[in-house]
């Protein structure tokens, strides 16, 4: 389910942790194949690419950080554009899916840094992709 779907589409309400059963066994069995440093390292290796991605955001004035420190959730708004109507249309026309959130009568993308497979130029194509498709789409996208 992703958060353009409808409710009545939503399993994760009548299921144990959202469907997520087997994340105890998925943790063992990632634990017992590349040991306790093997995690370390991708955890680390999150942390590093959010860190990026927050220094990223912090250091464009066309963005707002909305999010804290040592956490794996950059929390931003691009320009003055509507996070949540941004947001599905990036997934709507094939582009990106990237969630959003609201906090406090604030509503922002949320950009979780959690795929191990991705790299510093995976991260960077993200914001590119995102100002790209703004520039593009910028008179189809509400303004907040």
């Amino acid at each position: 389910m992703y958060q353009t779907h409808d409710e009545d589409f939503n399993l994760g309400q009548t299921s144990f942790e959202c469907g997520r059963r087997n994340n105890a066994l998925k943790l063992w069995t990632m634990w017992k194949a590349i040991g306790t440093n093997g995690i370390a390292d991708i955890v680390e290796q999150e942390f590093k690419l959010a860190d990026a991605a927050r220094d990223y955001v912090k250091n464009n004035a066309d963005y707002t950080l909305y999010s804290f420190e040592e956490s794996l959730s950059i929390c931003f708004n691009y320009k003055d554009f509507d996070p949540e109507d941004l947001c599905t249309k990036l997934y709507e026309s094939n582009t990106l899916m990237v969630g959003f959130g609201h906090f406090k009568n604030k509503r922002f993308v949320r950009l979780v840094v959690v795929n191990c497979e991705n790299s510093l130029d995976d991260l960077m194509q993200f914001f590119t992709v995102l100002e790209e498709f703004t520039q593009q789409n910028k008179h189809l996208i509400k303004k907040i």
